[in-house]
């Protein structure tokens, strides 16, 4: 009896001290410093990963929230609303959507803070999780309808300094059917060169995370309309919920266009570029949301 009771006190310590070594390297592969561009992925939740199944429609939203600090006095938009009262308007935009997948930027911590509190039912990444520089950039989901399986994210230059873009794996609770959100700000005003770069780092992380089957959406303020468009297009399997078309040699363009996008894989309808009022003292962006169907 004593011999048993030793061997199995060793087989639970070495269980035990394996975990602890994959957990520690799991955590340092997530938070150590990279040098350059560069992408990261945390530990998977769950193994499944489901490409087919019964259809799902989904309704995706990205916005732009205007940090906190531009409403403050002296700020460039200080004639609007302050932050407080703008993530509740915001909040009743999501809602009003009837949003199932939201890409956010521009997120400042009391805004995080703030929309945890007005939107109970959704779960939000990274939240902190990828530290200061992937603070700025959330993606919220309904709860009730996904839960999350992976998370990652693309560093890429943005105004002299680095960004960290998010990306999530979602499971739909009712069909098993998985699909990833990648949520991008790229470099305003006159950096062009920097949106380029942006460009071709996320697209080739697209690239990756659709090698599987799995389908991709792409959202966020992109600071560029048919440029964006057509690079995107031009570099992966995705299509522009706002219309356009690119066959490979020809990139055509949408009418009214706006420097907020969504893209991906499925059937897109319903698409909106909307300022409701609410929008109007929100944000100084236009509310983009688009409905997708997967087969």
């Amino acid at each position: 009896m004593h011999r048993l009771r030793l061997a199995l006190l060793t087989a639970v310590a070495l269980v035990l001290t394996v975990a602890l070594v994959h957990a520690t390297r799991s955590v340092e592969a997530e938070v150590a410093p990279a040098s350059g561009p560069a992408t990261a992925t945390v530990p998977a939740l769950e193994p499944a990963v489901i490409t087919d199944g019964p259809p799902l429609t989904l309704r995706l939203m990205t916005y732009n929230l205007l940090g906190s600090h531009h409403t403050e006095p002296g700020g460039m938009h200080d004639e609007m609303a302050p932050s407080a009262l703008r993530s509740q308007w915001g909040a009743d935009l999501v809602r009003d959507q009837r949003a199932d997948v939201v890409g956010m930027q521009e997120v400042r911590p009391e805004q995080i803070a703030a929309f945890q509190r007005e939107l109970p039912g959704y779960d939000m990444w990274p939240v902190l999780a990828n530290g200061s520089l992937g603070r700025p950039n959330q993606i919220i989901w309904n709860a009730s309808r996904f839960t999350r399986l992976d998370a990652g994210y693309v560093e890429v230059p943005s105004m002299g300094e680095t960004r960290r873009m998010p990306y999530v794996l979602l499971k739909d609770r009712s069909t098993a059917r998985t699909f990833w959100y990648f949520n991008i700000h790229n470099s305003p005003g006159d950096r062009q060169a920097e949106r380029d770069r942006d460009l071709v780092l996320e697209t080739a992380k697209i690239n990756e995370l659709r090698a599987d089957g799995t389908p991709v959406f792409l959202g966020g303020d992109f600071n560029e309309t048919s440029r964006a468009m057509c690079t995107v297009l031009a570099r992966t399997d995705l299509e522009s919920s706002a219309g356009g078309i690119h066959d490979g040699t020809t990139c055509k363009a949408p009418s009214g266009m706006r420097i907020d996008w969504i893209f991906g894989n499925g059937t897109f309808s319903a698409y909106a570029a909307t300022k409701p009022p609410l929008a109007r003292y929100a944000t100084d962006h236009w509310i983009v949301a688009t409905s997708v169907r997967l087969d």
